[in-house]
């Protein structure tokens, strides 16, 4: 019967069914994790999408694409899927912990502490969600649940730089500043140097809140010479060069840090402060920025009345400067006039 056929139809046939089963056999949820596994976060991305509008295991492909956008900063679209995600996995790690990173990234830690602690309910005492999560109750200034929290680690790595490093964090904020300052010491007797930049910049920290500038100095320099986009120790050496009025130098280390770092309040009043005598309309610019963004922090209070006050200040000078420059203008515009009527008779 098949010799009916041609054999360049039957070929045909053939290569076109095949097609058709790869087609349909093509998993995009494997490929994407395929592809996510081997760094290739935005191919995984395009392999999620398309499991999701062929309605391929949509609640895992939603699941995983949130998780690839959080590794490539797009929070507001993780969000969006890890939440509709958690509908369907609502006790999965993956899901929580990488929500929470999101939320986190995005300031609201509120509902990060919240991700990463139905997190920890699936995997107690989970070095990553533990660090997260005590990271995210200092940043609301709960000290002593982050200090609680990270002592919660379990043995493996309660001597493990990170978790030193928060330790020592905390321990400064509480202004215990040589318990903090033991601890900074022992992570830069690790052989291990990966957190040798982070410990010399608490180091570092801790020396300029002591009243030792230029101790601080040394120790920040020392700190981007191991790692030169360290925005701790950046806006550090941002905050020593104005205490030292060398703000031209300051304003470039502040600057710096402000491109690394958008999101930390503190360096745009800094930044206000280095450009007040240099350009007081582009101190103006970051000095109204931080009061915006130090709103409903209280923390923040007495340099909000201070960059009130500058701001007052530097609007007055551009004020009365202005003023200054039109005068002349108007008396040398009156003078040439006089000069015009009274050289006119000569003239005829």
């Amino acid at each position: 019967m098949l010799n009916k056929y041609p054999r360049s139809s039957l070929i045909i046939f053939t290569v076109c069914l095949t097609a058709c089963m790869t087609k349909m056999q093509v998993d995009h949820v494997k490929l994407g994790n395929e592809y996510a596994k081997d760094g290739l976060l935005r191919e995984a991305i395009t392999s999620y999408k398309n499991a999701i509008k062929n309605d391929m295991r949509r609640y895992q492909a939603t699941r995983n694409l949130g998780i690839v956008q959080v590794k490539l900063g797009d929070y507001e679209k993780a969000i969006e899927n890890l939440k509709f995600s958690l509908l369907k996995y609502p006790n999965n790690y993956q899901n929580n912990f990488y929500l929470g990173e999101a939320q986190r990234a995005l300031g609201d830690f509120d509902n990060a502490i919240y991700s990463y602690k139905s997190a920890l309910n699936v995997r107690p005492r989970d070095f990553n969600a533990t660090k997260a999560l005590a990271w995210s109750y200092y940043k609301i200034k709960y000290l002593s649940a982050a200090l609680k929290t990270i002592n919660e680690v379990g043995k493996k790595y309660v001597q493990h730089p990170q978790t030193l490093l928060i330790k020592a964090r905390i321990l400064l904020k509480q202004n215990y500043f040589s318990n903090a300052e033991k601890l900074t010491k022992k992570i830069l007797r690790y052989k291990d140097k990966t957190f040798h930049p982070f410990a010399l910049s608490i180091l570092g920290d801790i020396q300029l809140q002591s009243g030792n500038p230029q101790e601080a100095e040394a120790t920040y320099l020392k700190a981007i010479e191991k790692q030169p986009y360290l925005a701790g120790a950046l806006f550090g050496l941002g905050k020593v060069y104005n205490q030292k009025n060398r703000f031209t130098k300051a304003s470039s280390y502040l600057s710096r840090t402000i491109h690394l770092k958008p999101t930390l309040t503190e360096a745009y009043f800094e930044m206000g402060k280095s450009l007040e005598n240099i350009n007081p309309r582009k101190a103006l610019v970051f000095l109204n920025k931080f009061m915006k963004r130090s709103a409903g922090h209280p923390e923040l209070a007495d340099k909000n009345n201070l960059a009130i006050q500058k701001i007052r200040k530097i609007s007055r000078a551009i004020l009365k400067r202005k003023h200054s420059e039109e005068k002349p203008k108007k008396y040398s515009q009156k003078r040439n006039r006089k000069r015009y009527t009274n050289t006119g008779p000569l003239l005829r």
